[in-house]
């Protein structure tokens, strides 16, 4: 089933609150100590929006729908918080790139794990920091496989580049996982900081796929991968989202650029729409009886209501 996506509105504005909550188990003896288990791999994600102002009269001599009447529609044809829709974080929507070919930048922080080329066409991978700064001069790279100092940074030379090589965007980065049986799998994560991977269960659009930096198909008369999902279960480990399955075991590390949506719902039945300012139309073009006008959802003109429109993770039913 096709998913609906929630619309884009000119009046969304801050603060836009977002929490991730997990469920814990959390048992406690009489003397403090406590037990912890942890009953969810991926969080639950909750939205507080607030629409500064959503506009309830017509453009093009009525042939257009308002603002309100968007939003409202849409939240009647999910009949409230029965129906899943795809929602567009707009500070938290991609990932990648995947693979980039940018060069060195005077005073620039850089975590390790990232790396740039050289002038020589070389990869030089980060390996270790005190500041993360580079200097305010590029420094003369090591191109024979050892160390360049520079500042804050070190430099660890990963050879010349040609189609294949070091990709310098982990945060891009894939898991590559196996069934035991000989298939292979990358579960579609995102990842802030390399430590925690969540699950990605919808793609807004194509997804881009590297194996130690050489691009791979997904088409054609012999793919490299086929994207699948949501859900994949293997021995010991379980997946919520996509995941790539390849044809055959690919040469790691695997990074890929996409851009994906949160699969949400509203977090209520009800929802408030408060209108505070009328306009009348002008006698062009009028509909008699028709008045138009401003409303919001907790903005700056909002006296009564909840204040918010909450959205909440939907879990998807697994293939």
């Amino acid at each position: 089933m096709t998913l609906s996506v929630f619309p884009v509105l000119p009046g969304l504005t801050y603060t836009l609150l977002k929490t991730p909550e997990f469920n814990t188990l959390d048992m406690k003896a009489p003397n403090g100590y406590e037990v912890r288990i942890a009953q969810s791999l991926n969080p639950i994600w909750h939205y507080e929006l607030v629409f500064d102002f959503l506009h309830d009269f017509f453009w093009g001599n009525f042939t257009s729908v308002s603002e309100l009447r968007t939003l409202m529609g849409f939240f009647n044809a999910q009949s409230g918080m029965a129906g899943s829709f795809l929602f567009t974080d707009t500070d938290d929507y991609s990932v990648g790139p995947a693979l980039s070919t940018n060069a060195w930048k005077a005073l620039t922080y850089y975590p390790v794990g990232f790396g740039i080329l050289d002038a020589a066409n070389h990869w030089q991978k980060v390996t270790a920091i005190t500041t993360g700064q580079t200097g305010a001069t590029i420094p003369t790279f090591n191109d024979s496989g050892s160390t360049t100092a520079d500042a804050g940074v070190t430099w660890t030379d990963q050879g010349a580049y040609t189609s294949a090589g070091f990709p310098n965007c982990p945060l891009a980065q894939l898991q590559l996982v196996n069934d035991g049986a000989g298939n292979y799998y990358s579960p579609i994560q995102r990842t802030f900081d390399g430590n925690f991977y969540e699950d990605i269960t919808d793609l807004n659009g194509a997804i881009t796929v590297y194996a130690n930096g050489v691009l791979q198909t997904s088409g054609g008369g012999s793919p490299n991968y086929s994207v699948m999902g949501p859900g994949l279960a293997l021995p010991g480990a379980s997946y919520m989202g996509m995941y790539l399955k390849w044809t055959a075991p690919p040469t790691g590390p695997i990074t890929a650029a996409f851009n994906f949506y949160f699969r949400v719902r509203f977090d209520t039945d009800s929802q408030d729409f408060e209108r505070f300012l009328g306009v009348g139309y002008s006698a062009s073009g009028n509909i008699p009886g028709q008045v138009g006008g401003y409303s919001t959802i907790g903005g700056s003109e909002s006296v009564n209501g909840q204040g918010y429109l909450k959205l909440v993770t939907a879990r998807p039913t697994p293939l």
